[in-house]
C-alpha cells in the first residue's frame, strides 16, 4: 500500500483504514501516517486532507531536498536523510516528516529500511496514554541517527586495514581505495551536519508539538548522538588525510631506495665497463698479454674484486 495509517490504543500501535484520517485529525486521537510518494491518494491526502503547505508538499514530492527543518503555522515540515553503506558506497535517502497536533506523517519514494525499524519500536513499546506526534518524531530521528553508528564502524575498519596496507606496501588499488573511503567519509558528514542542525531546532523549539517535557531529554539524546557521528566522521576525515600523506611519504621512501639501488648497479657497471673497454682498444700489448692463457681469468677476477670493493664501499656508506 502506497498509504499506511496507525493509530495507538491501549493495546499499542495498529494500522487503520486511510478513510478515518478526516476524523482523526479533528479528534484528541495520536496517529501516524506513512506514505509512499507519488501516488494519487498520497497527493491527495498532503494537499487536500492535511492541508499542507504548497511550499512543503512540492519538497515532499519532489524528494531532492537537503536535510532541513521549516515551521509553517500548524505544523513543521522536516527534512532528513536516511543512508546505508551498499558494497562500500553510501546511499542516501530522503525522508519528509509533517509533524502536527496529533499526528505525524512520513513521505517517501521508495521503500525505507529505517521505517520498518520504527513500526517495529512504535508497534512494540507505545500505548495511547504515552503517545504523541512528538514522541513519533523523535522515534523516526532515533532510528536513523541510529543507523549512522554501523557504517561508522564498518568505515572505521576499513580505515584501520587501509592503514596496514599502507605500511606494508602502497599501490594504486590502495590510492584509490583511500580516496573512496574518503569521498565515503565525507557524503556521510554531509548527512550527519545538516541533520544535527535540525534537531538542535526541534531540541530548541517551543514543541508545540510535544506535550510532554519529558520528550525533551529524549530530543537531547538524540543529539548527543549526532554529535559523536559527527566528531567521529570529523576524525576519521583526519585519519584519512595522515594516511594519503602516509601513502605518499611511503611511495616517495620507496622511490628513493629504488633510485639508489639503480645507482648503485649502474656504478656496478660502469666498473666493468672500465676494464672491458681498455681491452678493447687497439694496444699491441696488454697486462696480462692477449695470449696469455690465464689472461681472462685473471681480469675476471680483478673485475670481480673491484666490484666487491665498490659494492663494500656502498654498504659502508649506507647507501645499499
Amino acid at each position: 500500500m502506497s498509504v499506511t495509517t496507525y493509530i495507538f490504543s491501549a493495546e499499542g500501535c495498529s494500522a487503520v483504514e486511510n478513510e478515518m484520517i478526516p476524523q482523526l485529525l479533528v479528534s484528541e486521537q495520536v496517529f501516524w501516517v506513512d506514505m509512499i510518494v507519488p501516488s494519487p491518494e498520497s497527493v491527495r491526502l498532503l494537499r487536500e486532507v492535511f492541508n499542507f503547505h504548497p511550499l512543503a508538499v512540492e519538497d515532499a514530492l519532489h524528494q531532492e531536498q537537503r536535510s532541513k527543518v521549516e515551521e509553517y503555522h500548524e505544523h513543521l515540515f522536516v527534512v532528513i536523510n536516511s543512508v546505508s553503506l551498499v558494497q562500500g558506497k553510501l546511499i542516501a535517502r530522503e525522508l519528509d516528516i509533517f509533524v502536527g497536533r496529533n499526528f505525524c506523517v512520513t513521505v517517501h519514494k521508495h521503500e525505507e529500511p529505517a521505517i520498518y525499524e520504527v513500526r517495529r519500536r512504535l508497534q512494540s513499546g507505545v500505548r495511547a496514554s504515552r503517545a504523541s506526534s512528538g514522541l513519533i518524531l523523535h522515534t523516526v530521528l532515533d532510528v536513523i541517527v541510529d543507523s549512522y553508528f554501523p557504517i561508522l564502524d564498518r568505515l572505521t575498519d576499513q580505515i584501520e586495514a587501509a592503514e596496514d596496507r599502507v605500511l606494508r606496501r602502497s599501490s594504486e588499488t590502495l590510492l584509490a581505495d583511500l580516496m573512496h573511503l574518503k569521498q565515503t567519509v565525507r557524503a556521510l558528514l554531509r548527512s550527519a551536519q545538516p541533520t544535527q542542525t535540525v534537531v538542535s531546532f526541534i531540541l530548541h523549539h517551543d514543541r508545540m508539538f510535544a506535550d510532554r517535557d519529558s520528550l525533551h531529554y529524549y530530543f537531547r539524546d538524540v543529539s548527543d548522538h549526532l554529535l559523536r557521528v559527527v566528531e567521529s566522521c570529523t576524525h576519521l576525515r583526519e585519519t584519512l588525510s595522515n594516511t594519503l600523506e602516509l601513502y605518499v611519504s611511503a611511495a616517495s621512501n620507496r622511490l628513493n631506495h629504488v633510485v639508489n639501488r639503480l645507482a648503485v648497479i649502474t656504478v656496478a657497471i660502469g666498473v666493468i665497463s672500465v676494464f672491458t673497454g681498455f681491452y678493447g682498444m687497439n694496444f699491441e700489448q696488454t697486462f696480462p698479454p692477449f695470449d696469455d692463457p690465464s689472461g681472462i681469468p685473471k681480469i675476471v677476477l680483478v673485475m670481480l674484486a673491484a666490484e666487491i670493493i665498490v659494492l663494500a664501499f656502498f654498504r659502508w656508506r649506507k647507501w645499499l
